[in-house]
């Protein structure tokens, strides 16, 4: 067995199909070097971080280190390549979301939307200052869209509003429900240019007079990701801050359309999470003087977890 063979076996046992062999040896040291960080470092304390709801300290700053958008481990054998491949991205996700949806949650808003806002959105010159940074982790992002009286029908219903006067722009509204806005250095804040009824995006800082940010308390699900309300009042931003690529909610659509798959990939980690959670459960959880993992019973749900995730990272690959 190869040492690649080896460390899958390892790393995907629940990777009945073999899919993951597709990696290259590059993406497969890199994915290990990321698993062996997620357990030795956070493992201990990340059912802690959910009940008080607080991001663990450095993993912002650990995701940097590996420099998952340009490390050359990932480009070993395909050198011409401009990006990541799709494979690696999907696995990337699945181990992070295997481990806590929370956590790459929060790192899909950094570097799925928030980053693809400025790289697709930005001008040549907004790129070039802004998305080196983002990859780098150097400057932290959020994605600025809904609203408290809008969500799902934001193509049609933002009420935040942005007036000209001169070279600025002035910003007033609200957005609910930002993931990661308390944290962010660099806000797309989504509004509706007065004067042309359709939607710009603009740079918001969050030290800027007239931005209040409100964490989200009591939260259910996804705890460790801080969700926030953003209140702008008379907010000043330069047109040199507005993205300059983004002037109909088409363009925002093609934003969320890039990062569509990842929430597929995230829910994929979810089910492996599961498996392996039940997994550890049921051999140690004893009824009747033996484990319950020999009990056919427990045995039919695990196998319908099993099924269910093979599907699942079918689909995904």
């Amino acid at each position: 067995m190869s040492n690649k063979e080896q460390v899958l076996k390892e790393l995907f046992p629940e990777d009945i199909m073999s899919i993951s062999k597709g990696l290259t040896e590059g993406e497969v040291q890199f994915l290990k070097q990321l698993d062996d960080l997620l357990e030795s470092k956070y493992r201990k304390d990340i059912n802690q971080h959910w009940t008080e709801a607080t991001i663990p300290e450095g993993f912002f700053e650990d995701m940097g280190k590996l420099q998952y958008f340009s490390n050359p481990l990932l480009f070993e054998g395909r050198e011409n390549a401009k990006t990541t491949s799709q494979l690696f991205q999907f696995f990337m996700s699945y181990v992070l979301a295997r481990f806590d949806v929370s956590l790459v949650t929060l790192l899909g808003v950094h570097q799925g939307l928030g980053h693809n806002i400025f790289l697709f959105g930005g001008s040549k010159e907004q790129v070039a200052k802004y998305v080196p940074k983002l990859q780098s982790h150097e400057l932290r992002t959020c994605f600025a869209l809904t609203e408290p009286d809008h969500g799902s029908d934001v193509a049609g219903g933002l009420e935040t509003g942005a007036e000209k006067h001169g070279d600025k722009w002035i910003i007033n509204g609200s957005k609910k429900w930002i993931g990661g806005a308390n944290v962010a250095d660099v806000m797309p804040v989504f509004a509706i240019n007065k004067e042309t009824g359709k939607p710009a995006c603009f740079v918001v800082r969050p030290e800027q007079e007239g931005v209040d940010i409100e964490v989200l308390q009591h939260k259910i699900a996804l705890r460790i990701v801080p969700n926030a309300l953003i209140t702008l009042k008379d907010v000043e931003v330069s047109e040199a801050d507005r993205l300059q690529n983004i002037n109909s909610f088409k363009d925002i659509a093609k934003i969320l359309y890039s990062t569509r798959a990842g929430v597929a990939y995230m829910a994929t980690g979810g089910i492996a999470g599961t498996l392996r959670a039940t997994l550890d459960y049921v051999k140690q959880r004893k009824q009747f003087g033996r484990p319950i993992s020999q009990y056919q019973l427990v045995q039919e749900k695990i196998a319908l977890i099993q099924g269910n995730l093979a599907q699942a990272m079918a689909m995904c690959a």
